[in-house]
């Protein structure tokens, strides 16, 4: 018990930190210029996208927009632009954005990627012909339940590192395991939840602090401060956060645990009230079926009886 409440008080005081040297997170995701494929094979741009929009998204699939991370349409921001020899439009994301690559499960950030690399398109890999920066005015970043869109034909991340060229977690130079897209994924899980299951009409007009979400950029400033490296924190810093990380994981998890159960009972629960609804719907069908016809017969009778007075 004593171990339990040293734990949560250490993980509060962590937090506590995290908040109080908590920085706005900065510019990210894809240009305004950019589009996305949505369900009835149309194309939109990045910058008319809308909460609730059905988009293209990993394994030919659809789903919605479920919130912005970031949304900013007149900051100026510096993109990475990646031409592909099979498709026509090049992909302009942030350098930290996450994209995927074919045959690979964890995606890279879009800094990382390199002329004759095969990134993954919709359906087939496409080859990297050129890279270079483009500056546009505005960032968008959707978000999505399985945490991934079709972007311009590429498949990408809706989330991004935090360490220059990094997929992975990385404590004082050594990899934690866990990819960036996997802990944001996790970390953004109760988000997706509230904005599919409890309030979405709240994210459709969700307020944004410096073009950032106030739960993304909670999550990512909270993330910034247990990366800091050794030389920017010093030891004692450095090992304060990098245990503050590792306490934080089984927490973390347990929560995306909870919101997946009890997403999955909220389905679970409207699947039979659908069928009642839909027998209830049946069965006054039913009734006024049997009500019509007791009308038509009184009707006979009535008339019957006219006739034979």
């Amino acid at each position: 018990m004593k171990f339990l409440a040293s734990t949560v008080g250490f993980l509060l005081a962590s937090l506590t930190l995290a908040a109080e040297t908590a920085t706005t997170t900065p510019a990210a995701g894809f240009s305004s210029s950019t589009t996305v494929e949505l369900k009835d094979g149309s194309f939109k741009s990045m910058e008319d996208l809308q909460v609730g929009d059905l988009v293209l998204v990993l394994h030919e699939k659809h789903q919605p927009v479920v919130a912005f991370g970031r949304k900013d349409a007149s900051h100026k921001t510096s993109f990475v632009r990646i031409a592909m020899q099979e498709l026509d439009q090049p992909l302009e994301m942030s350098a930290d954005h996450l994209v995927y690559l074919h045959g690979e499960k964890v995606p890279v950030p879009a800094s990382s990627v390199k002329v004759g690399d095969l990134v993954q398109g919709v359906s087939s890999p496409a080859t990297v012909t050129k890279v270079d920066t483009v500056t546009r005015e505005g960032y968008f970043a959707p978000i999505t339940a399985s945490g991934s869109i079709v972007v311009n034909g590429v498949v990408g991340s809706t989330y991004d590192s935090l360490q220059k060229d990094e997929s992975f977690v990385s404590l004082g130079g050594v990899s934690s395991g866990l990819s960036y897209h996997f802990v944001s994924h996790v970390l953004h899980k109760p988000l997706v939840m509230y904005c599919k299951k409890i309030a979405s009409e709240r994210c459709t007009d969700q307020k944004l602090e410096g073009g950032t979400s106030v739960w993304s950029n909670m999550v990512n400033s909270m993330a910034t401060w247990m990366v800091q490296s050794e030389e920017e924190v010093g030891a004692g810093g450095f090992y304060f956060r990098a245990v503050a990380f590792y306490a934080l994981i089984p927490v973390v998890l347990a929560v995306f645990t909870l919101c997946t159960v009890m997403e999955f009972l909220h389905w679970m629960l409207w699947v039979p009230t659908f069928f009642f609804l839909l027998d209830l719907r049946n069965i006054n069908g039913k009734v006024k079926a049997v009500r019509d016809e007791e009308r038509a017969m009184a009707a006979v009778m009535k008339d019957m009886k006219e006739k034979t007075a």
